[in-house]
């Protein structure tokens, strides 16, 4: 008999999922969707119809990474969308056999969870529209939430939570730290007595380039465009960015930096990498977003800017490659 504490946002509990009413489907906009090994075979052990056996073959192949001790299958998604995605937005599988069918990532997501030094540290990705709305409409969203939890066992240890223990620590022992510092800087990006800005800075230990990051944004997606709104002569235009930041609550983008924090399980993003290297990769995600936010308001509508972050978060949480591209060219 133990114990450990669970540490999350106050939305985490309160979120639910809007099915098919949401407005832009889980199931689109991945380049691909792993199995493990055991939740294909029980999903080939299924009574299929012919229909469904025939997108199971054609869907999945065997995935071979040297570093994983095991068998993974890849989900092949046409055109970035599920193949099992039925007509009304709901997965097909889950409606015909029920919701232990399909994959532990599909059950989870957006939820993310970190467990360190009985600590289990966990949030939900603003890829998701209920998410982003959650950090716009409800100043409090990120507000901490601690609880004591009795456990008998392993039950703790779940897959798609990202343990790390004494072999994790051997390897990179500041790891033992995550927790602190973490708290650390939570409490500095909390803080509603200074600025958005004031407080990236202060949780980062860096002076923010915003040319730098304009131009950073425009090599990683190729879309300057999309910054235009606020650019003078291709330059980002502080008074722009500001205008673009009143269209807002005054506590959004606090809330935006506070859910990367969990997001991107800082400070500890890249394991490989020092503590200040992570802390200047998530300075720029943060302002990159920030920019993209400010900027998308201006040409549109604050909606129209949600639309923007659930698709970069979906790009910089979900895409390693774009997260790796952005470590190494931070801000």
């Amino acid at each position: 008999m133990g114990y450990y504490i669970i540490r999350e946002p106050k939305y985490f509990r309160e979120f639910s999922c809007r099915g098919a009413s949401c407005e832009n489907n889980c199931c689109n906009g991945w380049e691909s969707l792993v199995w493990l090994d055991d939740e294909y075979k029980k999903l080939c052990a299924l009574d299929l119809s012919e229909e469904m056996r025939k997108k199971v073959e054609s869907a999945f192949e065997m995935l071979k990474i040297p570093e994983y001790n095991g068998v993974l299958y890849n989900l092949n998604l046409s055109d970035r969308k599920c193949p099992f995605l039925a007509e009304n937005s709901l997965c097909s599988i889950q409606r015909a056999f029920g919701e232990e069918f399909i994959s532990n990532t599909c059950r989870i997501y957006p939820r993310i969870s970190v467990f360190n030094n009985a600590v289990m540290t966990r949030c939900c990705s603003a890829s998701c529209p209920e998410i982003a709305r959650m950090l716009l409409n409800d100043e409090y969203a990120l507000e901490m939430c601690e609880k004591q939890v009795r456990v008998d066992g392993n039950e703790v240890i779940l897959s798609a939570v990202l343990c790390e223990g004494e072999e994790e620590f051997k390897a990179n022992p500041a790891l033992r730290s995550r927790n602190e510092i973490f708290s650390k800087m939570y409490n500095i990006l909390s803080d509603k007595k200074r600025t958005f800005e004031e407080n990236l800075v202060a949780a980062a230990g860096i002076e923010i380039d915003l040319d730098k990051s304009a131009k950073l944004y425009s090599d990683i997606f190729g879309n300057s465009n999309a910054l235009s709104a606020i650019l003078t002569n291709g330059k980002p235009d502080r008074e722009k960015l500001s205008n673009g930041a009143e269209i807002f609550p005054k506590y959004f983008f606090g809330n935006l930096a506070l859910n990367f924090l969990f997001e991107l399980k800082m400070p500890f993003c890249f394991q490989d990498e020092s503590i200040e290297d992570n802390c200047r990769f998530f300075a720029s995600v943060c302002v990159l977003a920030y920019m993209l936010m400010c900027a998308a308001a201006i040409e549109g509508s604050v909606e129209f800017a949600l639309e923007k972050l659930t698709e970069f978060d979906r790009a910089v949480i979900h895409d390693r490659n774009v997260a790796e591209k952005i470590f190494t060219a931070r801000c």
